[in-house]
């Protein structure tokens, strides 16, 4: 999936977010149903360190200056590469690290009415 840095929309913050500088990102695909579905909101924190088992928005920055994301399971952290899990369909498989730079941990979901 593409990301802008603009926001589209603006959302209620819990107390688990309020007061930090956590953004939210859109689901979109299902490659990680059933944890999250397209439609739902994850926000994350960016000064939070994700660690094995957190569930992550990777972010990769492409040369025209846009950025793809992607949320995958973390399962294993080393200097080069990032160990992710997908669920649908299931497989681990390594994101390089010298492509996807970022990767923030998600501390909650948000699931819409009209979802699902």
């Amino acid at each position: 999936m593409l990301i802008s840095q603009n926001a589209i929309e603006y959302t209620y913050r819990s107390e688990t977010s309020r007061g930090a500088e956590c953004f939210a990102v859109h689901v979109v695909g299902a490659s990680m149903e059933p944890a999250f579905f397209q439609g739902e909101q994850v926000v994350v924190d960016p000064r939070r360190v994700p660690a094995a088992g957190d569930d992550c928005v990777f972010a990769a920055e492409e040369q025209s200056g846009e950025w793809r994301a992607s949320i995958k399971r973390l399962l294993r952290v080393a200097p080069d590469r990032w160990r992710v899990r997908q669920y649908n369909p299931a497989k681990d498989f390594d994101l390089l690290r010298s492509e996807w730079g970022k990767a923030f941990k998600i501390i909650e979901k948000k699931v819409p009415l009209t979802c699902r």
